[in-house]
């Protein structure tokens, strides 16, 4: 059987879901319902056709690339069968996921629902959901205006203007979000309830919207998921059809569940697709689930032939069979996993491809999802490595973050488990003694206790602070010796219970009697320093003696705030291997440009120089929570053009900012962790440039 490669390398784009209307492509379809333990589509289809007579509301939840478009398709098709009316489409195509509100998905859904009856040749024209639009479009100033536009003409155009453009955008906050509920009626007076009415007369059942794509928004703590899902979800749980669409994972680990499961009724949870199990729980091979991937590799290639018969075509794509299961097991059951790693074979070479071009593949992968990795989150992944039986320490880290690659779940009929991303699990950082703290005996004990003086008690606070921000434990005397207890046995208890002793140094600290048993009780457990467990922060001048003198310390002086933060974290790290080439020693004074270190908190006037951008860095802002995520959303909302022009003139070293087709989203985070780190300017310069090219 000769292979296409052409239509072999379309099949296999991670991003396109192959479930359109036409009927032909399901044959690239496979059925995963008996390994995962449950069927969504059928049990969602269930649900609406027992409800058929009143509105329900349907969730679904899954990783990113589990499978949920095929899944949510598979239903569309299935309830046309029955006779419903189904709008489905993805909300990306419409929505910033950036920033959205209620309203863009209410105004999404009605713009839909309108274009799929165009094609019915059932024209509706919402007269006061237009002039509301309308209304909007006129306080903008905007010239070319129609008077005769169609809704759904309109509210494309709106999209187009607001989507990229900050003012606008909060001028159609400001103007429509207090709104929501008066237009969600609207839509349902002047599209559901006459569509249900030409329905009714063809004796066709109610209509079904389903809404994908909506767990991709991009807010990255659940109270930003909560004003969309929770708060103020009951303006979509009240439009008068089914409505089913998409939630982020997280949420159904949350406290909000239980909430969730009361407006859906009856206790009902919402549906939840997994991954497809290639090991079970103890770590042995799934033959069912590792079969089940190859029928979705073989289908790809072989669509058109028979399921029993592509076994024996294995050796048209891969070298052997063995190579086949590798990328299988190593997918670790995530399917856009599998079909990247496999498009990615085919950017290398002609099938059948070898064992050493899968490698190089996996490889190339691991490094970029590395890159995606915050210190944070690596220092979250070797716990999960070292017990990834703790369900609880499990499920709380999992809601630190937006659904990632980084933790996959699985479920069957008897239990559900979670495993670490195999890629990431062969990642030699995750196996190195040296990589944070050693494994624990005691997973009792904290991470750090913080010895200092007095005097020092500021810098002691500051860096007890950015230790558990970064998601380590500390114990440190101002916030954990209470009233009535004694000091020294809480010395001893914090001494003994902790990893690791941090010694803020300073004259300070040197002079006085009682921080030299803190000290000297850590160097005695470790007299050799190989696990670093006592580690000094130099935060003023101070002459070193004794033994204290032979410890490499961490010195902070001078250092700004952004960078004083960074060499304590980076403290904690296998090696200090820089993230770019040296600069080549033999390069002439004149051709060198360095960049000049700032005392901290920011007594100095030397400026920096990027193009014609200067940041004063008497003027560095110490940037909060809030500030961050604003600058993370302006940039991620730009036009391709402006983020090309932000990151030419912002000239990071290659390999840094992860390339197409991947989000700007994930390539504005790598920005941003990058411009954070010593030496690269800071955010100021990024929003310096943000400005000027939003301006230009």
């Amino acid at each position: 059987m000769e292979l296409s490669l052409s239509k072999f390398h379309k099949a296999c784009n991670p991003y396109i879901t192959l479930i359109p209307s036409d009927s032909e492509d399901w044959e690239y379809y496979i059925d995963f319902s008996s390994i995962r333990g449950r069927d969504i589509a059928r049990e969602l289809s269930r649900a609406i056709a027992l409800s058929q007579d009143y509105p329900t509301c349907q969730l679904l939840a899954g990783h990113n690339g589990c499978g949920k478009s095929i899944e949510l398709l598979r239903l569309k098709r299935d309830l046309e069968s029955q006779g419903f009316y189904v709008v489905y489409f993805e909300s990306s195509h419409y929505l910033n996921m950036t920033d959205v509100i209620t309203i863009d998905i209410l105004l999404a859904v009605a713009c839909e629902v309108i274009k799929n009856l165009e094609t019915w040749q059932v024209n509706l024209y919402p007269t006061s959901l237009i002039k509301q639009l309308t209304d909007f479009y006129k306080l903008l100033k905007l010239d070319n205006f129609d008077d005769f536009i169609s809704f759904d003409d309109l509210y494309t155009k709106i999209v187009e203007i607001v989507k990229n453009n900050t003012e606008h955008r909060l001028k159609f906050k400001h103007k429509l979000e207090p709104e929501t509920n008066t237009i969600r009626d609207l839509i349902n007076q002047e599209i559901f309830d006459v569509l249900h009415q030409h329905l009714k007369s063809k004796n066709e059942k109610k209509i079904v919207v389903i809404v994908d794509n909506l767990e991709r928004l991009n807010t990255k703590y659940i109270k930003g998921w909560r004003s969309v899902f929770i708060e103020r979800a009951e303006s979509l749980r009240q439009l008068n059809c089914h409505m089913i669409y998409t939630i982020p994972l997280a949420l159904i680990f949350s406290k909000d569940s239980e909430t969730i499961s009361r407006f859906l009724g009856g206790g009902t949870l919402p549906g939840f697709l997994s991954m497809i199990p290639v090991r079970s729980r103890n770590g042995e091979e799934c033959k069912e689930g590792i079969e089940l991937l190859q029928q979705i590799v073989l289908a790809r290639a072989f669509p058109t032939i028979q399921l029993d018969r592509r076994l024996d075509l294995i050796q048209t794509i891969f070298d052997d069979s063995e190579t086949l299961d590798r990328l299988c097991l190593i997918s670790g059951g995530h399917i856009q996993t599998l079909l990247k790693l496999l498009y990615n074979c085919l950017r290398k070479q002609d099938p059948p491809f070898s064992r050493n071009c899968l490698e190089d593949v996996i490889r190339e992968y691991r490094e970029q999802l590395r890159r995606t990795i915050s210190e944070k989150e690596w220092k979250w992944l070797i716990e999960v490595a070292q017990d990834q039986n703790e369900q609880e320490i499990i499920y709380q880290k999992w809601l630190q973050f937006t659904p990632s690659n980084f933790l996959f779940e699985y479920s069957n009929k008897e239990e559900t488990w979670f495993a670490l991303n195999p890629i990431l699990a062969e990642d030699k950082k995750l196996q190195s003694k040296d990589f944070y703290i050693n494994p624990k005996k005691d997973n009792k004990m904290k991470d750090f206790f913080i010895s200092y003086n007095t005097a020092d008690i500021a810098w002691a606070e500051w860096i007890a602070w950015i230790l558990e921000e970064a998601g380590y434990s500390v114990v440190i005397a101002a916030w954990d010796f209470r009233p009535g207890g004694n000091f020294p046995l809480e010395m001893q208890k914090a001494a003994a219970g902790t990893q690791r002793t941090i010694a803020i140094l300073s004259d300070n600290y040197i002079n006085a009697e009682y921080t030299h048993p803190e000290w000297a009780a850590a160097f005695a457990r470790d007299p050799q320093g190989k696990d670093r467990t006592l580690i000094p922060i130099r935060v003023d001048q101070c002459d070193l003696i004794g033994m204290l003198k032979t410890i490499i310390f961490v010195d902070i002086i001078g250092l700004t705030e952004q960078d004083a933060r960074s060499s304590i974290l980076g403290a904690f790290s296998g090696r200090a291997k820089p993230t770019q080439a040296p600069q080549f020693p033999g390069t002439t004074r004149s051709e060198r440009v360095t960049q000049t270190q700032v005392q901290y908190p920011g007594n100095s006037t030397e400026e920096n120089f990027i193009d014609s951008v200067i940041v004063t860095n008497s003027s560095k802002k110490n940037w909060t929570q809030q500030e961050r995520i604003a600058l993370m959303k302006q940039i991620s909302a730009l036009s391709a053009r402006q983020f090309n022009m932000l990151i030419f003139a912002l000239n990071p070293p290659p390999g840094e900012i992860p390339e197409m087709p991947s989000s700007q989203h994930e390539r504005t985070f790598a920005l941003l962790t990058w411009a954070e780190r010593p030496g690269s300017g800071g955010l100021d310069v990024v929003e310096q440039l943000l400005q000027t090219i939003t301006n230009s």
